[in-house]
This record gives C-alpha cells, structure tokens and sequence, in this order.
C-alpha cells in the first residue's frame, strides 16, 4: 500500500542518519538538559511541569465535512479559515474515516509491539533511521513508513486516510490561512507507541491521530502545558515545528505530547501519522510570490515583482535538526530557538 505523501509531491528516499561523529559534541552539551527533564517528569504533581491536568478541555473542533462552503466546513468561518492559530492543535469531526479502520490497526499495532526483541532488533536493523524500535526505559514506540507494511495492511490502511485527511489539512492550514504553499516533497511516517512517559520527538509538518477511545493528553505549545480532552471518533491534529518555520512563524506548534493513563483495562496505544519532510530536506521559509503589478513608463505592460520577506528563520538541514530533536529532549527549551533571526 501507498500511504507515502512522497510519492504524490516527488517521490523521497531514506537517507542514512548522520555520523555519530557529527553530533558528539551536542550530545555531550545536552545531557544536562536531558537528564534535568526527566527528573522533572519524575516529580510529584504538584512540583511537575505546569499543566492544567486537573481542568482538562477540549481542542478547538472543525467540521472536516466535504460541505467545503457550509459555514462548519473546512473553508467556512468556523472551519480552517476561522482556526485560532497561536494553539497549534486542533481536532477534526466529520472527517470521513470508520472507527472500525482504526480499531483494526490497533490489533495490528499492539501485534507489532508484542514481537519478540529479537524479531524487533532483526525489524530494526533493516530500516534506515528514523525506521525501526525504540526502546528507552519509559516506554516503547515504532516507527514505519510504506516499506514495512506489506504485513501490517491494517495499520497501513489507517495510515492512507489519515495521510489524505492530513493533506486536506495541510492545504487549509498552508494556503488558505498562512497564504503560502505546501512543501512540495513529503514523507509520511507512523509512530505506534505504548502509553507510558512523553514520546520522542521527530520534526514534522501535521500530525493526526484518531480517537478511538476517550483519552487525555497533555500538549506543550507556545504557552506551556495545557491538558486536552478530544472527543472519541474524532481526528485530534497538532502543528509541528516544520510547518512553523515554512509559514514563517504564522502557524504555532507542539513541541511535546504525552497520553495521562487512566488505569483503565483498554489497551493504551497510540498511533499517530506524521507528514514530514524527507530526510535530505533543508527547512526554510516557504518561498512566498506576493505578486503585486508594476506599469512601465514605456507601454501598458505589466509586469511582477516579488515582494520581499521578513524571515523570522534561517534555513537549517532537516537530517542534523531531525537528529538532535529525536536524540535530546527538548522540553525545556524550544529547538528552533537557535534558527531565529535576532
């Protein structure tokens, strides 16, 4: 199955992660930071991170109808359109994907975190990074693109329709609220992961995942930690760190995400699909044609000009950012923080 969105804007092939000689000297800068955070995940409650946990509230909701002029639907006042975009997340009803498509990956997700370390580390060893297992004492996540699932076609096909509703999102979110393009060479990848401590992080455009089940989340945007609610059946989205910098800033992100357990006897997996940018890819801001007419003093012609663009980013390598972000964490700090133009 074909869940790529490569293969629909160019096409992309996995690069091999970058020297570990390259980033040494980062690792050994960031272990401080590293090893701070997990103590303060650690921590009781009341001296954790801030977070609303007790006042849980539910993400802004857009009617994803195919009623795209309806005032509700995605190109509507209270769609898209009308998205307060200093949140970063945001969740998607009327979407159009069956529950049952989701319930049956997650049979097949929990299969596939149940092989044997093993099959998992023969699984791993034939992917290129980010592809494969990882395991970190605090939970258990796997990461997989088209090539893994020739065996996984349930979870390959939950992929596909979070992939289309994705780039429907991505369209909305890129053209019609931050008036640039979309990227125009992609890459999906799917994170399956247990619930247990926050997740590693890989730089990304959008990020859905479906609500199979009534869950909490608490989510690090600009403003710090604010615990969500998404309703069951519903798409919850985020906005990732790629996309801020392609929108210039416009767009805001998450940059953290992590599932609080209820203790209830369901399973707690999570599945969520990341359009992101292959791994050969510089980050920059979106090349923006403010195309505006210039009369000649010689005829009627008109001519066009490319107004200029306060960029808010330098351009930086997706691979080293990409290692960095999934290798340290983050949360103390925001990881563009040293791109910004001053």
């Amino acid at each position: 199955m074909d869940f790529s969105a490569s293969n629909r804007h160019g096409g992309a092939t996995a690069a091999p992660p970058p020297s570990p000689s390259d980033h040494r000297s980062s690792a050994a800068t960031s272990a401080t930071a590293e090893d701070l955070c997990r103590l303060l995940h650690r921590l009781p409650p009341s001296l954790s991170l801030p977070s609303s946990r007790l006042k849980p509230r539910p993400p802004p909701t857009i009617n994803f109808s195919n009623s795209q002029n309806t005032p509700n639907g995605p190109n509507g006042p209270n769609g898209l359109n009308g998205l307060n975009v200093q949140l970063g997340f945001f969740q998607l009803t009327h979407h159009g994907l069956p529950a049952q498509v989701a319930e049956s990956a997650e049979s097949d997700s929990l299969a596939l975190l149940s092989l044997t370390r093993e099959d998992k580390n023969r699984f791993s060893s034939s992917k290129a990074w980010p592809v494969g297992f990882d395991v970190d004492g605090e939970g258990e996540s796997v990461w997989v693109d088209e090539s893994c699932l020739a065996e996984w076609t349930r979870l390959g096909e939950l992929a596909g329709e979070l992939e289309k509703i994705g780039l429907g999102v991505m369209e909305g979110l890129m053209v019609k609220v931050a008036r640039c393009g979309i990227p125009p060479r992609m890459r999906s990848l799917m994170r399956v992961s247990r619930c247990a401590g926050e997740e590693r992080e890989y730089p990304y455009i959008v990020s859905l995942e479906y609500q199979i089940r009534k869950r909490e989340y608490e989510l690090l945007g600009e403003s710090g930690w604010v615990t969500v609610r998404p309703e069951v059946g519903s798409v919850l989205v985020t906005v990732g760190d790629v996309a801020q910098v392609w929108s210039n800033g416009k767009l805001k992100k998450v940059r953290g995400k992590r599932v609080i357990e209820d203790g209830s006897s369901a399973p707690c997996v999570t599945m969520s699909l990341l359009i992101t940018l292959p791994t050969e890819s510089t980050v920059s801001v979106a090349p923006l044609p403010r195309i505006k007419p210039i009369q000649t003093d010689q005829d009627d012609a008109t001519k066009e000009e490319e107004e200029e663009i306060d960029e808010e980013f330098n351009p930086f390598s997706f691979e080293d950012y990409a290692w960095r972000v999934y290798h340290e964490r983050f949360l103390s700090r925001d990881p563009l923080d040293r791109y910004r133009r001053r």
